[in-house]
């Protein structure tokens, strides 16, 4: 999914937790149970931004960190990193 793709999607869920919070509020749900509405849409979220970045990362050869240029790796590791949101 490309960057924008992904932020768009993301700022049009955001107005649904928002609502969520609003409503779970008003109804004066324990927090327990406000968690547990929550985790679903606020993980989607996350995967959402997450992925936006990732899409936005240069491949190029290298990087610079610290005022440093760093060399990307010759070849990938074995293993790659999963984020908590599934990226």
């Amino acid at each position: 999914m490309a960057q924008g793709n992904a932020q768009l999607k993301a700022k049009k869920e955001f107005p649904k937790i928002e609502e969520t919070i609003s409503q779970t509020t008003f109804q004066s749900n324990r927090t327990d149970a406000v968690e547990e509405i929550l985790l679903d849409p606020t993980s989607s979220l996350g995967h959402l931004m997450m992925t936006s970045f990732v899409a936005g990362q240069n491949p190029g050869p290298t990087l610079e960190n610290e005022n440093r240029l760093l060399k990307r790796l010759d070849r990938l590791y074995a293993r790659s990193h999963m984020s908590m949101f599934g990226v």
